[in-house]
This record gives structure tokens, sequence and C-alpha cells, in this order.
């Protein structure tokens, strides 16, 4: 599988294996990879047109899916992001929570899917995530055929926080903001394991 790179939202496709992912880890500006996994086709899509824009080849589910969560401020967000939260357990889907330098991300192991490649794979998770109430919290624009998000343990140059993964309970905690951005002043070395091997389907998306 293939991920396209990029280097600031304006130094996009770089396209590389999608297992070179933790190559991309620590660098300390904002660096983003495409939310879904796509196949040779798209290297041959880019090098026709310099754009991904109108891209209509298959995209895939990746192993970890990205929820983003967002606010006009942090009070806001983490207010999105524990009922995310409480909503994920109600659906006893598993997840790993990032600080994504001014909001938060939620990383849905890809097993939580039913899913089959396709041009219109994205349109399907739209649907299913906005029937499960998740687009109640999460912004659906992030599910886009072509977004990309930010790589973890990166820079957000805006915050100067770093993308790091943090722990459920601190979403609760009184002193949340505190612990929160002190863990995102630099890249977070004790990663948790966030690929979940057994994980019953919550997410029909087959198209």
């Amino acid at each position: 599988m293939i991920k396209e790179f990029a280097f600031g939202i304006n130094k996009r496709h770089h396209f590389h294996e999608s297992n070179k992912y933790g190559e991309f880890m620590g660098i300390k500006h904002d660096t983003y990879c495409s939310l879904y996994d796509y196949d040779k086709d798209v290297i041959a899509f880019y090098s026709k047109n310099k754009t991904l824009s109108g891209y209509d080849g298959k995209i895939y589910i990746p192993d970890e899916f990205i929820l983003d969560v967002d606010g006009p401020e942090f009070d806001k967000a983490i207010t999105r992001a524990q009922k995310l939260s409480i909503l994920l357990d109600q659906l006893e889907c598993h997840y790993t929570i990032y600080f994504s330098g001014r909001g938060f991300h939620f990383g849905v192991p890809g097993k939580a899917f039913k899913w089959n490649p396709s041009k219109d794979l994205h349109v399907a998770v739209k649907r299913v995530l906005k029937d499960k109430g998740i687009f109640n919290y999460a912004d659906p624009s992030v599910t886009d055929k072509t977004r990309i998000v930010r790589v973890l343990n990166t820079r957000n140059s805006k915050s100067g926080f770093y993308k790091v993964d943090i722990e459920k309970e601190w979403l609760f905690h009184l002193n949340a903001k505190e612990l929160i951005t002190n863990r995102a002043k630099g890249p977070n070395n004790l990663l948790h394991n966030y690929i979940t091997p057994n994980h019953k389907t919550e997410f029909d998306v087959t198209v």
C-alpha cells in the first residue's frame, strides 16, 4: 500500500510505501500523510495530472483510521473529545487518543471496518460514521478522499506542540490542559501499541 506524505500543506505529493510511516515521525515541522491508503494507480494519476484533485482510483482503509476533533479553542475541542470517547466506548470500539497540537485525533483500528477497496469508499465511510453519531463530535471533512492528517510525533507549527498520544483518563482530568500540553512539548518516545490484533466489525462500509 502507498501513502501520500506532505511537508507542509503546500508541499504535497510525496509517495511512499505505507509501512515507511515511522520514518517520518519526530520531524520538527508540519508533516502529514494521507488518511486513506492507495495502490500504485495514485502515482500514475499524479504523474499525468500533477494533482490529486479529481482522483478516481480505489482507496483503502488504513491500519489506523483517524477521526479529527477540533475546536476554536482547547476547552471546546476537549469537550467534543470527551463526548466522542464516551460514544466510542458505548459502541465498544477500541481507539487511541492523540493530541494533534491543537485538537485531538482518535485512532480507530482498521479492523473495526468491514470494507472493500473502492473509488467511493470515502462516501460509504461518511454515511456510516454519520449514522453512528461520530460526526456529532468529529469533523466529517477529514474523511474526504484525498485528505491528509498530521503524522504522529511531528510538530504543529501554529501551536508549537507535537502530535502525541495521550492517556484516555487525561481527557477528564481537572488538569487536562497542563498534562496534555506538557507531554506535547516534544515527541513522545513511549508509544502505545495502537494496532489492535482482533476487533469486531463496528462500521460496515462495503460498497
